[in-house]
């Protein structure tokens, strides 16, 4: 039980680091294609990138717009006062 609390952990540590990627990613360098996250992104697999990305939109953090010429397009949605989330991950000083 203890071991499987442990691995829990762990992964829900990884995925914050690569929610707090692709954030870090977004908020520098504005609008991205599903392709330019991953090949910026080189250290995340593609199904953890996919998964991130999927949680990041239903806590309201990033939009998804509908495919243009094929590819997917992501971005920051901006801070609103209004906006309520469940996730707000938090980018320090030092990882920017």
């Amino acid at each position: 039980m203890t071991s499987q609390t442990v691995a829990g952990n762990a992964v829900g540590q990884e995925g914050f680091r690569v929610e707090a990627d692709v954030l870090q990613i977004l908020e520098q360098q504005g609008a991205r294609t599903l392709d330019q996250l991953e090949s910026e992104l080189v250290h995340i697999g593609s199904a953890q990138l996919l998964f991130a990305i999927d949680r990041l939109s239903r806590s309201g953090r990033i939009a998804i717009g509908p495919p243009c010429n094929g590819e997917y397009l992501v971005w920051v949605i901006p801070e609103s006062p209004y906006r309520t989330t469940r996730f707000r991950p938090v980018l320090r000083k030092t990882e920017i």
